[in-house]
């Protein structure tokens, strides 16, 4: 009896395994996909008027996309006028990211605005070394408030990773 119910243990123990294993299988291919955002990525920003899209100003960043789905930016911005970056990122489908996150903005003397959201909607090219993405951009008061939208373009290539 017991070596029965032990068998029946084992069989239950190994379908459970393998249906673990078959449920993971889409999982992996789609995070070696996510993958490939991972690294250190140099680029452009133009910041644009959102009606008629024309530039409005210009500047270089650098992004670092983390194994897990953090990210971390930072541009050449005057260090006073805002704070380095932080938030997350993940895998849409295909060659599509999202990218969201947050800094601080700083007013002249330093004093704090507000914080800023960005969202990136990125497209990874071909080969995997470059990236386009459309920027989203809120700017919120000290008290939370939103005060001003902006729109934006992104130019990237990959410094470091895979």
């Amino acid at each position: 009896m017991n070596m029965k119910c032990l068998k029946a243990l084992a069989s239950a123990v190994g379908a459970i395994v393998m249906t673990i294993t078959l449920m993971q299988t889409p999982a992996l291919a789609k995070n070696g996909q996510a993958g490939k955002l991972e690294g250190v990525w140099d680029s452009t920003v133009t910041i644009t008027n959102c009606e008629s899209g024309v530039a409005l100003a210009r500047f270089r960043g650098f992004s670092i996309f983390i194994h897990g789905g953090a990210t971390v930016a930072s541009n050449n911005m005057p260090p006073a006028s805002g704070s380095p970056a932080f938030g997350a990122w993940r895998h849409r489908q295909g060659r599509h990211y999202m990218d969201k996150f947050q800094l601080f903005i700083f007013g002249p003397g330093g004093v704090f605005v507000g914080p800023r959201q960005v969202t990136r909607d990125i497209t990874l090219s071909h080969d995997n070394k470059r990236f386009v993405a459309i920027v989203h951009v809120e700017d919120f008061d000290s008290d939370g408030n939103l005060v001003h939208t902006g729109c934006g373009t992104e130019d990237a290539w990959k410094v470091i990773g895979r």
